[in-house]
């Protein structure tokens, strides 16, 4: 007699179509626009390592003035590029564990399935961004020192001045802080008391410099081996991360024996990478300060 296991609730091939399906407007650092998401990355576990090419377009410069039955003088748009690298990332999830979330709203399996395997790439396509926000950063020398004290006037307008002339407030999209420097920011009063930022002091803050700000207290954002405790914050533009990813995730189903349990099994493959210089600019997409 045929029987019916957990596996069969759930067809890997079936749920790779429904992943996929949900990558389409998919967004990172909360839909921002700070990271550029961009399927068809023709990447898997052999190419993991490798080093891959990122193309952009080099600035041409301002017009010409042209004077009286004058010509203008041709310049060529030119391609420039920077490299990064194939990573891997996935996640081994109970399907039992799923099953349960599924009976639990009544919704779709297959909907609860993708729903969190698109949520764990997102989370995931987050930290890494941070991660070469920072890096990106620090190689450019765009970071502040503030650490000297908590978080201040001074290291907003020093994160910020570090954009140059290429800053522009409809480009700056974001600010990423941990909750230490976050809440020290919010906190922050001109001499009779009234909030410098967005909202009032001590509530939550909402934006520094009319780009929102976003509390993360994920690891990247500390400074290493620092006593007291140093934090990055960050400020980015618009598209300063672009994300290749492959869209067509690897899942299947193995059985954990020892645990008797069926697990279900994703892979996926990305680039993640912060511009050295931004397209038709000549610095990266991020500046920032350090405090405690």
């Amino acid at each position: 007699m045929p029987t019916t296991a957990r596996s069969d609730l759930i067809l890997p091939d079936i749920l790779a179509e429904e992943v996929s399906k949900g990558f389409t407007g998919m967004n990172a650092l909360d839909g921002s626009g700070v990271v550029t998401m961009n399927p068809g990355l023709q990447a898997g576990s052999g190419e993991v390592g490798n080093t891959v090419t990122v193309p952009f377009f080099d600035s041409i410069g301002e017009a010409e003035e042209v004077t009286e039955n004058g010509a203008l003088t041709p310049v060529k748009m030119t391609q420039s590029s920077e490299t990064a690298t194939v990573v891997r990332f996935g996640k081994a999830v109970s399907i039992g564990g799923l099953a349960k979330r599924a009976k639990a709203t009544g919704a779709d399996p297959y909907q609860i399935a993708s729903m969190a395997v698109l949520e764990m790439v997102r989370r995931k396509v987050d930290s890494l961004a941070i991660d070469r926000l920072v890096a990106r950063a620090v190689a450019a020398s765009l970071v502040y020192d503030g650490s000297a004290a908590t978080a201040s006037v001074t290291d907003i307008i020093e994160a910020l001045k570090g954009f140059g002339d290429e800053l522009d407030n409809e480009e700056l999209a974001l600010w990423i802080m941990n909750s230490k420097p976050y809440w020290d920011a919010a906190s922050l009063a001109d001499s009779t008391g009234r909030a410098l930022f967005v909202p009032a002091q001590g509530q939550r803050l909402a934006t520094i410099s009319g780009a929102p700000v976003r509390m993360s207290n994920k690891s990247n954002l500390l400074v290493a081996s620092t006593s007291p405790q140093q934090y990055y914050s960050l400020a980015c533009k618009r598209g300063a991360v672009a994300c290749w990813f492959n869209e067509n995730v690897s899942v299947e189903i193995e059985r954990d024996a020892l645990a008797d349990t069926d697990v279900l099994i994703v892979n996926a493959y990305a680039v993640v990478h912060a511009y050295g210089t931004m397209p038709n600019g000549t610095k990266p997409g991020v500046s920032g300060f350090k405090s405690r």
